[in-house]
């Protein structure tokens, strides 16, 4: 079921019923991802969506890449813009590289740069630690940490309880598609979210 409301958050799909209200706005879904990019929601697919043979930076600002006056990719600012949202979450990574030539680890990374890019009002994080190290962990952490005071509001899906209790404000739990409670997370503990999600001890 996340994977499924993710995508109508991202105005990949659209809802049968129901509606989504964010910044005081209410929207019945979004028709497209330019959609919910515009009203503000930003996500890291589990599935990454880059374009192997293009460089990282074209790839962050995939369809909206800075133009000269002449209508032509202004390619200085196109890589000045990258490597400022890269440093903050993969400064090793270089924006003229070629997204096929990066580890499975450092295309997460440029993933959540892409997302990052957007200065989005919501980011939603789907899984986005299975293919990062301990350290590349920790520095998306600190990114997360850094948005959330700047007033960012985060969504972040994981069935790692240690990163749940490490950065989050409340929990939900989805089992079957079905919402089976939101807690702080201050009010809760491993052994009752397991309950939740299983429907038993």
């Amino acid at each position: 079921g996340k994977s499924t409301l993710m995508n109508i958050l991202a105005g990949v799909h659209q809802p049968d019923f129901g509606e989504i209200t964010l910044g005081g706005r209410t929207h019945t879904g979004f028709t497209g991802a330019h959609a919910a990019q515009h009203a503000g929601v930003g996500i890291v697919f589990q599935e990454r969506s880059l374009f192997g043979p293009l460089t990282v930076a074209e790839n962050i600002f995939a369809g909206r890449q800075p133009v000269t006056r002449w209508g032509m990719v202004d390619r200085r600012q196109l890589h000045a813009a990258a490597a400022a949202v890269l440093a903050r979450v993969a400064p090793d990574v270089s924006p003229e590289a070629k997204v096929a030539d990066l580890s499975p680890a450092q295309q997460q990374m440029v993933e959540i740069a892409k997302a990052l890019s957007l200065d989005a009002k919501v980011m939603i994080f789907d899984e986005p630690t299975a293919a990062l190290t301990e350290a590349e962990t920790e520095r998306l952490f600190t990114v997360i940490r850094e948005l959330q005071a700047r007033g960012t509001g985060i969504v972040y899906i994981s069935h790692r309880f240690e990163e749940i209790f490490g950065i989050a404000d409340r929990v939900t739990v989805l089992k079957d598609g079905a919402w089976q409670g939101t807690t702080p997370v201050a009010e809760t503990n491993t052994d009752d979210l397991i309950r939740r999600m299983v429907g038993r001890d």
